[in-house]
């Protein structure tokens, strides 16, 4: 096995480790600041959409309207491309941080008991 396969397996092998801690991340931020990662989510959106654009338009000025992928587009705008990706999948995380941080304060707002902090009395059920 080379170098690069055995870098490739590390990945493989820890991208659950990896993908678990940004998301506990990003759920932390939403679940603290939920107003700023909504409009970080919108901005991450809005930006990787427009360089996507932009890398897209270069493709259609060339007279192809439909096309897959970025191998018909100079290095410049293929860059443009993955990065315009990049930044949508990272809003992407952000919306599902906001989107679990808010169905695990519904579902805290539905049971009573898990909305408690503290002790509870003796005798009362938990």
């Amino acid at each position: 096995m080379g170098q690069a396969h055995a870098l490739i397996n590390l990945f493989i092998g820890l991208f659950p480790v990896i993908g678990g801690l940004v998301l506990a991340v990003v759920i932390g931020t939403a679940a603290v600041n939920p107003i700023g990662s909504a409009k970080l989510a919108l901005a991450l959106y809005a930006l990787g959409f427009a360089l996507f654009l932009i890398a897209k338009v270069s493709v259609i000025r060339s007279g192809r309207l439909v096309t897959f992928g970025s191998h018909l587009m100079r290095s410049p705008y293929r860059a443009l491309y993955r990065t315009g990706y990049v930044l949508m999948v990272a809003g992407l995380l952000f919306t599902v941080g906001l989107v679990a941080t808010r169905s695990a304060e519904a579902l805290r707002h539905s049971n009573p008991t898990l909305g408690r902090s503290g002790r509870v009395p003796a005798g009362e059920p938990r």
